[in-house]
Formats: C-alpha cells, structure tokens, sequence
C-alpha cells in the first residue's frame, strides 16, 4: 500500500466513526413541555410536532402540557422552562414556547445540562 492509499483508507474510516455513533440518537423517550392550556395553538403545534418526530425518530413523543387548574404556580413554572428541568433523567425534555428570547435567561439560570 502507498502512503497516499493509507492516508485515504484512514480518513474514509475516520469519517464514518461520527455518522456510526450518532444512528441511534435519541435512544430516549422525548417530553414536550407548553404552558398553554390544551387546544390552544401552540398545544396543537407541539402535538403536531410531537407526531412528526416519532415518525421521523422512532422514539416516544409525551406533550406534557400545563393545565388551568394546576394552578398558578404550576403554569409559571412551565412558562419559564423550570418544568423542562424536572424531566426524569431516562428522557428529553423541550419547551414550546411562543417567543424564545423570555425563557432562554430561565433554562440557562436552571444549569440544565445539554447533551
């Protein structure tokens, strides 16, 4: 084998390494947390997207969302992304929300981590 040819067959084996280790993600069940009561717009959308990505991912998708009756603390806490931390440790967890700007703040001050 020449140089060139090894440095060829390397590369395309290293190349293949991160496409391999990414096929199974997410091995996890995925909750989609809205703080809007159900019916409401962003619920529909959230469960909309909820179908697209167990189609698209073959993984669970649960739209937790935030009833009127849980009260007011209950709905806060969903509304600014505390309920995305509280997500068990086996799952993701998302937050749909209307404007993006208002919560990030609130999940950085959380420490959530990302994977």
């Amino acid at each position: 084998m020449t140089a060139r040819l090894r440095l060829a067959v390397a590369a395309a084996t290293l190349a293949a390494v991160p496409a391999s280790h990414a096929q199974d993600y997410p091995t996890r069940p995925i909750t989609l947390v809205q703080p809007f009561p159900a019916g409401s717009p962003v619920d529909a959308m959230a469960r909309e997207i909820g179908v697209d990505l167990r189609a698209t991912l073959g993984q669970p998708v649960l739209v937790d969302t935030a009833p009127p009756e849980a009260g007011v603390e209950a709905r806060w806490n969903a509304l600014w992304g505390f309920q995305v931390s509280a997500v068990e440790r086996d799952a993701f967890g998302a937050l749909m929300r209307k404007d993006a700007v208002r919560w990030s703040a609130a999940i950085q001050s959380a420490r959530i981590k990302l994977e």
